[in-house]
């Protein structure tokens, strides 16, 4: 079962700002975009936050508006203490796609997003474990990265 969330038009606004915050701030701090195919950066920027609010909506979380450069790390820190990194796509049939250099992280849950603002559908999630097994290490866009089919992921719970 996956959930589908759709941001409203102020949340779909504060989606906008943040990822020209972000975009920006990361790219005059000589962060790398690491987006992978044909998008564009900034359309990178934008589904990712958007992704990033329509998981914090659907856990009735509080988003990172920080500006701060950042490259790596978790996106939420839930209550028990677990991290957990959103990754999104505007593929329907994307696959869960992690860094190889995200294998040093504390993220325990990497956790798929599939849509474009305003409209995402939260698709499943696998845990670390999961994801860093060597059966998984693919190239994809000339770098190495683990893959994870969506038939291979957990389901959300409701």
């Amino acid at each position: 079962m996956s959930v589908k969330i759709t941001l409203n038009e102020g949340e779909t606004a504060v989606a906008s700002v943040s990822a020209i915050l972000r975009y920006t701030v990361n790219r005059a701090s000589g962060v790398v975009d690491r987006k992978g195919g044909p998008q564009s950066c900034w359309k990178t920027d934008l589904n990712g936050v958007g992704a990033e609010m329509a998981f914090a909506k659907y856990k009735n979380l509080y988003p990172d508006f920080s500006t701060n450069p950042r490259q790596g790390g978790s996106d939420f820190t839930l209550i028990n203490g677990d991290e957990v990194d959103i990754k999104c796509t505007q593929y329907k049939t994307g696959k869960l796609i992690v860094n190889k250099d995200k294998n040093t992280s504390k993220t325990k849950y990497y956790i798929l997003v599939i849509g474009e603002v305003p409209t995402f559908e939260i698709v499943g999630y696998a845990t670390a474990d999961e994801v860093f097994k060597n059966e998984n290490l693919k190239e994809i866009y000339g770098r190495e990265c683990y893959q994870i089919e969506q038939c291979n992921l957990h389901q959300i719970q409701g």
